[in-house]
């Protein structure tokens, strides 16, 4: 018995030192053969292993295998710089492989779709019960995974994958978490599954958050394997929340948005269906439901539709009372927040159905749109709603979001019942029920919209059943640049009264600056203007920066009066040079003083009492302006023509500073010559005081003025028996108005007094003190004969 005991210590003795020692002395790299083909036996797939293989017992049993490759030598589906296993004694008595801590270092895995949507992988015969292969903690590091889609020439690699988590077997469940880099941006991701069903159906549920952009995608449903193609169905969900880490670790407050879908997915296609989106928290969310198809293959496509009974844009967006009271500072920022949000690497063709919209306080009924969506901006198909004044809107084109904001290119069509209530809504303003009312407006063009202008090409307006054609372009002031306004317009006929009466009207309290720049150019066959008909209006009008332009600007009849004006001047307005010449001839002044009524009054009156002894008439005026050395410029104005029974000449000279008519220097000579002296008479307004016959007569004018001192005035009126002079200093343009000190001495053969048949001759002298608020009369003497 002793015997026994002692043989059976020293067995377990050697039994002992064996397992610590042995492994040391045991090369398990010559067994490579025999791990490879059970290995081979328990996955399915040619296995080899080409570095060094290493088994511990105790204290823990351990495996570890280097250099792992499993499929075709040439093109090996799996492969793993090291795999270490420790393993539970006790189920490896009882025939089990229990792995308590499995770690895989360095994994490559290829994974691949056929042109059938199939997975490209061996049909897998293990030669083992998966149940039998039991494992607790598994970790993956360091690993890669490529994906190749061989329908639409997609490829995805997979860099730096890691996983935390626990496989129960190969059959699952499984549970963990990792992450990986792909396209050189970081996600992290979470993941369990049950074991596969009696129907090959497993519960997966994956969530994927990109670690650079404020999203979180969560898919949950049944996953399975049918001919080897996989499939899934379940819920996706989407979703940026309201609060986002910054660079500094701070969290920024963001507008949250999300989207939920059950969802039908295989390798060829995704069906979404009960789709809802919300933007904003839900207190004041925007919510849109529909339906989705994802096409998949070499040109995928997302196509969908969304719709809602009623959109409340000014609380969802959450806008400064500034900015809401504003249609298109509303709409833009709408557009910055969607377009920023989704930029999509395919295209997406959305359908949008909204019965009932909010936006800056009007709100837009029916609005129905189709847009295609791409990474670089919008393509909008079609779109209509009808806004505030009764006006239906539509339009197309390319909207697009970028660094310089949001711009917008296409063809559009607003057709307006009330242009008051719709401008008045674009403006943000209250519309005026007590203005008089405006007629229908139907507008077509090729809109232009961007950060710094508003444009439309091929315009085409009907307005009170009369149309304009051409194009209008407003520029925005900005970086020292003052507002442009462009304009080219042509028009059979036109009633200006009436689209003057609906620009107040209808934009009166705008938000536009006036420009200081213009281009105009008109081509108006028949415009009606203070109720005077005006034929052939048209010419080219230019003012920039470089200086004003009047190309062929003329007017051919107004009531029997014809105007034209030609030139150019370059430069600035304090020192221009260039020539501009006038041309006027007219049969009839009543046509043009009824237009100056409208626009000038103080100059219409004077007019309209002189017209009948000025007409015919026939002028031509033409300014020559060229740079001074010492600044300013030197100008020089001539005339001549002839008005009724008058012949008008006049020649000036002057230098200084034009645009401020600042005049030191002034040289002036007029001449106007008669046969009948008594029309001078009546246009110089003395008719009343003295009587001339029809003897020929003149007014000569001459001034002089030299730097520093007043304008030395010389004038002499000769008519028939009237001798009239005026010599003295005055000053023109001055803060106060006109002042003058003149001699004036008065010569006639016959002056009437009290009634017409006493006249007798007079003569007069006197000196006259004349400014802006009165007129003094000085030393007055005289005698009647």
């Amino acid at each position: 018995m002793q015997t026994t005991l002692l043989g059976l210590s020293v067995a377990i003795i050697l039994a002992l030192v064996a397992a610590l020692v042995g492994p040391h002395f045991v090369d398990w790299t010559s067994y490579r053969a025999h791990f490879e083909s059970e290995a081979t036996r328990l996955t399915g797939l040619p296995v080899r292993i080409n570095g060094p293989i290493e088994v511990r017992l105790l204290p823990t049993p351990t495996l570890t295998l280097a250099n792992i490759e499993a499929g075709d030598i040439a093109a090996p589906r799996l492969a793993a710089r090291e795999l270490y296993a420790e393993l539970a004694l006790g189920s490896l008595v009882r025939g089990e492989f229990r792995a308590s801590d499995m770690r895989i270092v360095a994994p490559d895995i290829k994974l691949a779709l056929d042109a059938d949507g199939r997975l490209d992988w061996p049909a897998v015969r293990m030669g083992f019960d998966p149940d039998q292969l039991l494992l607790q903690r598994v970790a993956i590091e360091g690993g890669r995974l490529a994906f190749s889609d061989t329908a639409s020439g997609v490829a995805v690699t997979l860099e730096g994958l890691w996983f935390n988590g626990e496989l129960r077997s190969l059959l699952g469940p499984v549970k963990g978490e990792g992450g990986f880099m792909a396209a050189g941006e970081r996600y992290g991701y979470r993941v369990s599954a049950s074991r596969a069903g009696e129907d090959g159906a497993m519960k997966l549920r994956v969530g994927l958050d990109p670690a650079d952009r404020p999203l979180s995608i969560v898919a949950d449903g049944a996953m399975r394997i049918d001919a080897r193609a996989p499939q899934f169905e379940g819920t996706l969900s989407v979703a940026r929340p309201v609060a986002i880490a910054g660079a500094n670790g701070r969290g920024v407050i963001a507008v949250p948005w999300r989207v939920t879908s059950r969802v039908k997915a295989s390798p060829v296609q995704a069906l979404f269906e009960q789709l809802e989106y919300q933007y904003g928290p839900d207190d004041r969310a925007l919510k849109l439901a529909g339906t989705a198809e994802m096409r998949f293959g070499k040109a995928p496509r997302l196509e969908g539709v969304l719709s809602a009974r009623q959109a409340d844009l000014d609380r969802a967006l959450d806008l400064p009372d500034a900015a809401r009271r504003l249609p298109f500072a509303a709409l833009k920022q709408v557009i910055e927040s969607f377009g920023g949000a989704y930029r999509p690497a395919f295209p997406v063709r959305l359908g949008i159905g909204l019965d009932s919209v909010t936006l800056a306080g009007g709100t837009l009924q029916g609005l129905r749109g189709d847009l295609n969506m791409e990474a670089g901006g919008w393509d909008i198909e079609t779109l209509e709603f009808r806004a505030p004044g009764f006006a239906q809107v539509r339009l197309s084109g390319r909207l697009a979001v970028d660094a310089q904001g949001v711009s917008f290119k296409g063809p559009a069509k607003i057709e307006a019942n009330d242009p008051k209530g719709l401008f008045a809504w674009l403006e943000g303003r209250a519309p005026d029920s007590g203005s008089a009312q405006v007629g229908p407006l139907r507008a077509a063009g090729d809109l232009t919209i961007g950060a710094l202008e508003i444009a439309a090409d091929r315009l085409r307006v009907e307005f009170d059943r009369k149309t304009i054609e051409g194009r209008l372009a407003y520029s925005y002031a900005a970086e020292g640049r003052a507002a442009r306004l462009e304009a080219e317009l042509k028009a059979a006929e036109l009633d200006l009264d009436g689209l003057l009466g609906f620009a107040r009207t209808a934009l009166d309290g705008t938000a536009f600056e006036r420009p200081g720049e213009v281009a105009l150019t008109a081509d108006i066959g028949r415009a009606t203007v203070a109720g005077v008909e005006a034929k052939g209006v048209k010419g080219t009008l230019k003012l920039d920066p470089a200086g004003l332009t009047f190309d062929r600007v003329q007017i051919a009849d107004v009531a029997g009066a014809a105007f034209s004006l030609n030139g150019r001047l370059d430069g600035p307005l304090s020192a221009p040079q260039g020539n501009v010449t006038f041309e006027v001839d007219a049969r009839g002044l009543e046509g043009t003083a009824a237009v100056l009524a409208k626009f000038l009054p103080q100059a219409a009156e004077p007019l309209r009492a002189a017209a009948a002894k000025l007409t015919p008439l026939k002028a031509r005026a033409t300014l020559h302006l060229e740079r001074a050395t010492a600044g300013g410029s030197n100008a020089k104005l001539a005339l001549e023509g002839t008005a009724g029974a008058l012949r008008l000449r006049l020649s000036t000279e002057a230098s200084g500073d034009i645009a401020a008519l600042t005049l030191p220097e002034l040289r002036l000579n007029a001449q106007i010559t008669t046969s009948d002296g008594s029309v001078l008479v009546a246009l110089a307004g003395l008719e009343r005081l003295v009587a001339v016959d029809r003897r020929p007569g003149a007014l000569n004018v001459t001034a002089r003025s030299a730097a520093g001192s007043d304008l030395r005035l010389d004038a002499r009126l000769t008519a028939g028996g009237l001798d009239l002079s005026a010599i003295g200093t005055t000053r023109l343009f001055t803060p106060a108005g006109l002042a003058a000190v003149l001699d004036v001495a008065l010569q006639a053969d016959a002056a009437p007094l009290r009634r017409p048949a006493a006249a007798l001759p007079l003569k007069l002298q006197a000196r006259i003190n004349a400014n802006a608020d009165e007129i003094a009369i000085e030393n007055l003497s005289g005698a009647i004969a």
